[in-house]
């Protein structure tokens, strides 16, 4: 009987595998939804926002999931559910929620930047205290976590909006050719038989979240950090902002299968501790700074690797025999890279640690492989597929 983390964990290996690139924002929005926190992802149309935060809402059986394309005119009703005309012939002014947002327990928002002001201070009182307010009379709401998305960075007019989401992500196209061209040829096929968490089972979970411990030296970590995020990148979260994030911390190393944080878990902080977009790079190089070796060791890895796509890009025209020698020295630093990312992934797997970010590395190194084959070497895509173990 496997146990919740290893479920939900599988759960997770389970969508990044039915999508392209997409490994970091799944992992985000899970982490979040084990801490009862919720989730914004932003991105152009097109990008699979709704369809990554649904294949995580619909693993959770027995959950009422709710679904809304927000804008300017949706009415309070479509949210929060019609008048009780029978009431109002009364005296008795209430909506009927069942089957609306405030008996719903997991939300997916799209365009929640577009919503109108007759419905945004209920929903962000909602999104905030889990309570809905039907006719001036408070009633606790199930929610669990919201995923939202919207098409732009949300207006300066809507931070009260932007602060109920602790997690915020950028959503991009897909970046590696090889990824685009399976992409393209591969249809999508949901899988036949998913795995699933049941609502009390997640709702255990969160509990088992709660559980975990932050030892002094991850906290001091963390005092620290707060100094460096204001020096470094002129951010400065809220005492509540920081406290919710502890969540995040604690779900991250849940989900890894430990019952205690270490500073690789602060990694997640990145996509929580930026205000506005252009401290983003910044919160992202001192977040990264202030995580344990492992983590460090993959950004390291992971600039390598970048390193070495770029010099595959040779220019058009260069001598067959210069991109021959630029080919061999890319493969040589490319096998060095790999078998050092084996060895990693084998000691991050004994530890409990997260080996999804090794795997996504080791990926790239194939596809670097293979366009290194076939664009400085000149072999075929098939010869240089099989080659590189594709």
């Amino acid at each position: 009987m496997p146990t919740l983390s290893e479920t939900v964990r599988q759960i997770v290996s389970e969508i990044n595998a039915s999508l392209y690139e997409r490994t970091e924002a799944v992992n985000a929005i899970t982490v979040a939804a084990l801490a009862r926190q919720h989730s914004i992802l932003y991105g152009p149309p097109g990008m699979a926002k709704s369809l990554l935060a649904r294949a995580l809402c619909e693993r959770i059986t027995g959950a009422n999931f709710k679904d809304l394309l927000l804008d300017r005119q949706l009415p309070p009703e479509s949210l929060f559910g019609p008048w009780d005309i029978a009431g109002l012939k009364s005296g008795q002014w209430h909506r009927l929620v069942d089957g609306y947002l405030p008996t719903s327990h997991v939300w997916f928002l799209d365009e929640i930047g577009k919503a109108g002001p007759a419905v945004l201070n209920p929903l962000l009182t909602a999104l905030n205290e889990r309570m809905y307010h039907n006719n001036s009379k408070p009633m606790p709401i199930p929610l669990l976590f919201c995923v939202a998305a919207s098409n732009e960075q949300l207006e300066p007019e809507l931070a009260a909006v932007r602060d109920r989401f602790l997690i915020h992500l950028d959503i991009g196209s897909i970046a590696e050719d090889s990824n685009f061209a399976s992409f393209l040829s591969d249809p999508f096929t949901p899988d036949p038989s998913p795995t699933t968490i049941s609502l009390d089972d997640f709702k255990a979970a969160t509990k088992e979240v709660e559980a975990v411990t932050i030892p002094d030296s991850v906290v001091q970590r963390i005092v620290r950090l707060r100094h460096e995020l204001v020096e470094g990148a002129s951010a400065d979260p809220s005492p509540r902002r920081w406290r919710a994030s502890m969540g995040l911390v604690r779900a991250q190393a849940w989900l890894n299968g430990r019952s205690s944080v270490d500073e690789d878990d602060l990694a997640i902080l990145r996509h929580a501790l930026w205000e506005v977009p252009e401290q983003k790079d910044e919160v992202f190089e001192i977040v990264m700074a202030a995580t344990g070796e492992y983590t460090r060791t993959l950004t390291e890895y992971s600039k390598i690797i970048s390193d070495i796509e770029h010099r595959i890009d040779v220019p058009s025209g260069t001598a067959d025999q210069k991109k021959a020698s630029v080919g061999g020295d890319v493969i040589h630093k490319l096998r060095e890279t790999q078998t050092n990312l084996t060895k990693l992934r084998e000691s991050a797997a004994r530890e409990g640690r997260d080996i999804s970010r090794v795997d996504d590395l080791s990926s790239r190194c194939v596809a670097a492989n293979t366009r290194a084959l076939v664009e400085l070497l000149g072999m075929s895509p098939q010869a240089a597929g099989l080659a590189s173990g594709r």
